[in-house]
């Protein structure tokens, strides 16, 4: 019998050993590559927030910071002092969203600007002034009803949180102020001028000067209408000058200003609006007062 060769199984695969064509990143070139990623990136924000940013456009009142919805709200109640238009700012209150009870809110706000420190400047007091009325008005109170202020409706609520410095404008009788320098010195009204400015509706400026115009501090004053006074003191704004004082005026009211003992009342200062540029606004008086020779 033949013997017929062992047919011999296919020689196996070759065993090819992979080798890859990429290999680890070294630690340099890691280093490399997060620094040129980190330039790239400051690069961009340098580039679209200051030489090229992209402006802010229909931004809704509701979309603004805390702080700045609180300005907002500010702006709105001054324009309604200014111009009484009650649609107008409750259709600006709402557009912030601020909820079911917008005049609350107005409440909150007054007492945020009191921990805010808005009393202690004569254009802040103002502004909560207005803020406290607007609210009372709609029925709403607020912790800033302790200030007492010029309002329309009676104190509700009262706060301990108030600062026990005196106020830049009007001051309560009785409340305890700086001692004059003097009150033996007679004064005289050197100068009475009447403003239709912004920066100053509503108020009363009084500047008490020596002969050179030096602002006298501590000197007491008063304001006087129908049914009630107020005093007030020289020296609580050093900033803007020793003898500076100022006194919010209330729409339709008449003022006389005195030095107590030491000047007699000046003429009548009507609290009446004017016209600035289309706007209606609380007309300012400026007294200046000098020893009398």
């Amino acid at each position: 019998m033949t013997q017929h060769a062992r047919l011999q199984p296919p020689d196996s695969p070759h065993r090819f050993r992979w080798r890859s064509r990429f290999r680890l990143p070294t630690a340099r070139e890691i280093g490399l590559g997060t620094i040129a990623l980190l330039l790239g990136v400051a690069g961009g924000l340098a580039y679209a927030w200051l030489l090229a940013p992209v402006p802010e456009t229909d931004t809704e009142p509701h979309q603004l910071h805390r702080l700045a919805r609180a300005e907002y709200m500010v702006a709105i109640i001054l324009r309604w002092a200014a111009d009484d238009d009650d649609g107008a700012a409750w259709n600006a209150l709402a557009s912030l969203q601020l909820g079911d009870d917008v005049a609350a809110a107005v409440a909150e706000l007054a007492c945020a600007l009191v921990e805010r420190g808005y009393t202690e400047s004569g254009s802040g007091f103002r502004a909560i002034q207005q803020v406290v009325r607007f609210y009372q008005s709609a029925g709403a109170s607020g912790c800033a009803d302790a200030l007492n202020l010029p309002a329309v409706a009676p104190a509700l609520v009262r706060i301990t949180a108030v600062p026990d410095a005196p106020l830049a404008t009007a001051t309560p009788s009785g409340t305890a102020l700086p001692a004059p320098p003097s009150t033996t010195r007679a004064f005289q009204l050197t100068r009475l001028e009447t403003h239709c400015d912004p920066t100053t509706a509503g108020l009363i400026i009084v500047f008490v000067q020596e002969p050179n115009a030096l602002g006298i501090p501590g000197q007491r004053l008063r304001a006087s209408w129908e049914g009630g006074a107020s005093d007030f003191v020289t020296g609580l704004h050093p900033e803007r000058d020793p003898g500076y004082a100022d006194f919010a005026m209330q729409p339709g009211e008449r003022y006389r200003i005195e030095l107590p003992g030491q000047a007699p009342p000046s003429t009548a200062l009507n609290a009446r609006s004017c016209l600035s540029r289309g706007r209606t606004l609380l007309r300012s008086y400026l007294l200046t007062y000098r020893p009398a020779k």
